[in-house]
This record gives structure tokens, C-alpha cells and sequence, in this order.
């Protein structure tokens, strides 16, 4: 059952009732509903949560008066795209492949629909990689049928930065293995993004071992895959888009409607590395902090806005 959590406070008349559909039997999603609800209830609003399999829009036959829906994760995206509702969607940690891939869907209830990317956004995992290894010139990037427009949009990145991109298609599981060879011995650098038929845990074994004999680093698209080996990413923490959300919340005046953001990038980030790895390719890294002012700069002097992004 949907569950709602309300602190008593002083009542706003700017006040707006908001749904959050997510997975209660995930950590970070847990993390993500527990980290909103006091700082709206602030702010004069409610929160109600939803369970992914208790969601069930609003008919004509049973109101719920929802100003705004929340939907955390690809999972709990799968479900509202089955069923949208007639009120304003905004989606969080979730992908930019299954937000364009849901968008026609979410529309179908006639609402604003927009979303915060979870996932890097490429200009930056480029910048990354520039700053790690200030001498490369070749990316690699391998990607599946459904991330052929992100390939486009890297080269587009790479170009501004100075970089040419090596991209090539993996079409089944079986043409990774002498796709990857190729990109490596063609490329400084791999670059991964959040593709699962590529990057999976019967994978990323194979693609570490096959980067590193060649003495080519990979850049993960999360911190899981650092975790599992690959050099460094750049990452947004659950903390950073609630107070994305939150910096949102708290201009809604009073008889005003919702008037959501474009789908974009977070601008908020941090860099993770993992030293043993910088260390065993011989690579004398900078500090996470100054990595991330450097790559902040060198959004600044591009005109890059994560905000702007499709």
C-alpha cells in the first residue's frame, strides 16, 4: 500500500502533494525516498511513496490529487510507462537510454514528462580521461543497437575536446570478444558507458583483463564498475539530486504550476578513482577534488551545460 509520509508543519500555501513510485526492496532507492521526505515536508509539501507493484494511476473513477510523480529507477519507469498518469512525471536515477526509450509512453497521459540522467554524461567522462591521461588522442567505445545516438553524441563531445572517437557495434554477445581486441589496438583509451548487453558481470572480467594486457585503461560509467576494476568515473551522488530536486521544490509559488525542467544531466558530481589500478599502469593521478575542479573548468571554458542535454 502507498504510504505516506507526513511530519507536521506549519502549512504553505504553496503546498504541493507529490508521489514517489520506486522499489522499497532496494537500498538505494530507500536511501533516495528517506534523504526527500523531511526537506519537503519543510518546505510545506507531502511526499507519498508508492511501492513499484502497489502503482496504479489516477481514473475518472478514483482521484488522486498528485501535483507532481517522482519515479526513481529504470524499474519503477517500466511500471508508470505502462499505466502514466494525467500529472507532471519526474524521472531519476535512470538511464538515458531507458528515458528515451520510455518517453512516447510517459506522454500518452498528456503531462509534462522530464528526467535527471543517473548516468555521466560523455563530455565529462571525456574530460575525465583527459585529465587522467593527458596524452591521448583515440577513444574507444563500444555500444549496442539501442546506444547507436550516445556513439554520435561522444564523437560530437570528443571533437570539442581535441579527440577522435573509435566506436564499434556490438550486435550479439558473441562479436564482443574480437570487437573489443580491435578497439583496443586502435584506441588510448576505453571508454564504457551503461549498455548491460556489453558491460555485465560475465563480461567486465574479460574486458579488464583484455584492456590492461594491452596497458589501455578503461573509464567505468559508474561506481560499480570502478569497484570491479575499471580506473575512474565520474558519478552523482543520491545526495546531489535530492538537492537538485529539492533546490526545484522550493520555488513552486503559491497558484503557480509545476513547469519541470528539460531532461538533462545532473551538474553536480564527483570523481572516483581507483589508485591500485593508476598504480599498476604507472599513472601519477591528481586528487579526486582537483580532478573535478579541472574538469569543472574545462566545462566552463566548452560552455558545456548538463542541464541542456537531450
Amino acid at each position: 500500500m502507498a504510504a505516506c509520509l507526513c511530519i507536521l508543519w506549519p502549512m504553505f500555501s504553496h503546498a504541493k502533494s507529490i508521489a514517489l513510485v520506486y522499489n522499497k526492496e532496494q537500498a538505494v532507492f530507500v536511501q533516495f525516498a528517506e534523504a526527500l521526505a523531511e526537506p519537503l515536508a519543510t518546505q510545506g509539501h507531502t511526499l507519498t511513496l508508492i511501492h513499484l507493484t502497489d502503482y496504479l494511476p489516477a481514473t475518472s473513477d478514483r482521484k488522486q490529487a498528485f501535483d507532481l510523480t517522482l519515479i526513481a529507477g529504470n524499474e519503477a519507469l517500466q511500471v508508470v510507462r505502462a499505466m502514466p498518469p494525467n500529472t507532471p512525471i519526474w524521472a531519476m536515477l535512470v538511464s538515458r537510454e531507458a528515458y528515451q526509450q520510455s518517453l512516447q509512453a510517459l506522454q500518452r497521459g498528456h503531462a509534462q514528462v522530464s528526467a535527471i540522467y543517473h548516468d555521466p554524461p560523455p563530455f565529462r567522462q571525456l574530460a575525465l580521461a583527459q585529465r587522467l591521461q593527458p596524452g591521448i588522442r583515440q577513444v574507444g567505445y563500444l555500444y549496442g543497437p539501442a546506444h547507436a545516438d550516445e556513439a554520435q553524441m561522444l564523437s560530437q563531445a570528443a571533437e570539442k575536446l581535441g579527440l577522435s572517437v573509435v566506436a564499434m557495434p556490438v550486435s550479439t554477445t558473441a562479436d564482443l570478444p574480437a570487437t573489443l581486441i580491435s578497439v583496443l589496438q586502435r584506441s588510448d583509451v576505453l571508454l564504457a558507458n551503461a549498455d548491460p548487453q556489453i558491460y555485465n558481470s560475465q563480461t567486465i572480467k574479460t574486458i579488464l583483463t583484455a584492456a590492461y594486457r594491452q596497458d589501455k585503461t578503461l573509464i567505468g560509467s559508474s561506481p560499480a564498475f570502478v569497484k570491479a576494476g575499471s580506473l575512474a568515473t565520474t558519478y552523482t551522488p543520491i545526495h546531489q539530486i535530492v538537492d537538485e530536486v529539492l533546490r526545484f521544490t522550493s520555488r513552486w509559488q503559491n497558484g503557480h504550476a509545476v513547469q519541470l525542467p528539460l531532461a538533462h544531466y545532473p551538474s553536480d558530481f564527483e570523481v572516483l578513482v581507483k589508485t591500485d589500478v593508476a598504480h599498476s599502469l604507472g599513472l601519477n593521478t591528481p586528487g579526486v577534488d582537483e580532478l573535478k575542479r579541472q574538469i569543472q573548468l574545462i566545462e566552463q571554458q566548452n560552455r558545456f551545460n548538463a542541464g541542456a542535454q537531450p
